[in-house]
């Protein structure tokens, strides 16, 4: 693995240099050094593994997504799928996001790759089953109220 390497999968997950610094749980500022080839990890298997990880996930999410989506359409005409507008509502939704169990460098899920594997998924069923799913955002938790 390399430094453009690196770009090209994280770009291609969907991440911004911050949500995969968060992932990695290491500083955005050693994302930046390590794509633009200044000061380059000691390893690059560790994160070479982390990104295959993530690359894992995210297809088994799309494929888990488009299926989902084919039974409630044929079961009711209905193609719609739902996303995160925001971490805080990723992370209250789905809370065992924060914490994965994938190992190899995975600090958690990234709620911008939920929405990468969305989008992937919306495109896989217009293109490959002819079903134009909408995507809306989960409603954002409501505050708790104050005592």
């Amino acid at each position: 693995m390399n430094a453009i390497e690196m770009k090209c999968r994280r770009e291609a997950l969907g991440l911004s240099r911050d949500a995969l610094a968060d992932t990695l749980d290491v500083r955005e500022q050693n994302i930046t050094r390590w794509e633009f080839g200044k000061n380059p990890p000691r390893d690059w298997g560790w994160i070479d593994t982390a990104l295959t990880r993530l690359e894992d996930y995210r297809e088994e999410l799309v494929a888990g997504l488009v299926a989902e989506t084919l039974q409630v359409h044929g079961a009711s005409g209905a193609a719609l799928m739902l996303t995160y507008s925001d971490r805080g509502s990723f992370y209250h939704w789905l809370p065992e996001m924060a914490e994965p169990d994938l190992g190899d460098g995975v600090a958690q899920i990234p709620v911008e790759l939920h929405r990468s594997a969305t989008a992937e998924a919306a495109r896989r069923l217009r293109v490959e089953h002819g079903v134009q799913a909408r995507i809306e955002a989960v409603p954002k938790p409501k505050p708790k109220p104050e005592h």
